[in-house]
């Protein structure tokens, strides 16, 4: 690992590149630019090498792969074969390339290629480091190996042929091929095999796919059942109060109302750090239209004095705010409740951190 180390090849090539190590019975990483959810761990891991031993505290993800383990310490990002070789087909052979293949799925394989001193390593952009996988997968079927297959002439034949689909707008493989067989393009030297050596060396036309590639159909839309409300409970609740107020969540203002009677919790976000009248009055007439729909009247809304400037707007529906420096009990006890649930479910999650559009979500 030292001689890799010291090769031509500097530190910040190495920072870069993964081994795939035979050696190693544990994935770690010294690359933070590579991985996506690096956060503590619950128990250190510690490993011994000839130099002695490293403790880790930290895993990230790696895409496209697993979770492995991050130590800025580290020498190299290094690959068990062990752990890759449990979720991956593996396949090495030497008599055609001095490379170990990991099979990421049916038609995309990852190339970890042999360097001078005999590791095993795969190189990633370090502008893009975040497209590790899928953007530097290793086609077994590549052009280069297709073309061997075939004399000068015919790959010169299949270029020609090429080129001569894509002066008249590419029609398709099937058509373009027909065309061909029926002598449309006279004193054309393209011929049908031609035509099909192209498709073998080069595979579908790669503007085609993207520029005549159509959406899908999309699914029927199914016509909503709306279940109606009990009739015991529209007897006795057909009026109901509702309790409003604004909770700060990263600086974003968001309304949340509770009534007294089905404790039907509504929140919305007003994508900024304090409402306006105008944002109070739109929150407020939306709540009372999503009751109003069920035939239930909200006749009284508790709040705080900041709703005061709605009073005359939400009529006939009663403001009742209480004294200054003074709080709705109810709504209070819900922004705590919603509060409390939310962050149980964030420290759940492997995020570090949370975007404003995920906020408002």
């Amino acid at each position: 690992m030292l001689g890799f180390m010291g090769n031509e090849n500097s530190h910040e090539h190495c920072t870069n590149c993964i081994l795939l190590d035979t050696g190693s019975n544990i994935s770690v990483f010294n690359n933070a630019s590579l991985l996506t959810n690096i956060s503590a761990s619950q128990f250190k891991q510690r490993v011994y090498t000839n130099g002695g031993h490293q403790d880790s505290g930290h895993v990230g993800h790696l895409p496209g792969f697993f979770d492995v383990w991050f130590n800025p310490e580290s020498r190299l990002n290094i690959l068990s074969f062990a752990e890759v070789s449990r979720k991956f087909r593996i396949t090495i052979d030497t008599a055609q390339e001095s490379a170990i293949y990991v099979h990421i799925s049916q038609n995309k394989v990852i190339k970890f290629k042999e360097v001078k001193n005999g590791l095993y390593v795969l190189t990633v952009n370090p502008l893009k480091p975040k497209t590790l996988v899928m953007n530097y997968s290793s086609y077994f079927n590549s052009v280069k190996e297709n073309k061997a297959n075939f004399s000068k002439r015919e790959i010169e034949g299949a270029n020609n042929a090429r080129k001569l689909y894509r002066h008249i707008n590419m029609p398709g493989n099937k058509f373009f091929l027909h065309l061909v067989k029926t002598n449309y393009f006279r004193n054309s030297p393209v011929t049908p095999d031609d035509v099909e050596r192209a498709t073998m060396i080069y595979g579908p036309d790669l503007s085609f796919l993207k520029g005549k590639s159509t959406r899908k159909r999309p699914k029927s839309i199914e016509n909503i059942q709306i279940v109606d409300i009990p009739p015991i409970i529209k007897q006795y609740h057909t009026k109901i109060v509702l309790s409003v107020d604004y909770m700060i969540v990263q600086n974003i203002a968001m309304l949340i109302t509770i009534d007294n009677s089905f404790q039907y919790r509504f929140l919305k976000s007003v994508h900024k750090k304090k409402a306006n009248k105008s944002d109070i009055l739109r929150g407020i007439n939306q709540i009372i239209n999503i009751y109003k729909s069920r035939n239930i009247e909200v006749k009284q809304v508790n709040a705080d004095n900041e709703f005061e400037c709605v009073r005359e707007d939400i009529r006939p529906s009663i403001l009742n705010t209480v004294a200054a420096e003074e709080h709705v009990g109810t709504i209070e006890r819900a922004i705590r409740t919603n509060k409390d649930d939310t962050r149980c479910h964030i420290h759940r999650l492997p995020y570090t951190h949370y975007p404003t559009a995920m906020v408002n979500k």
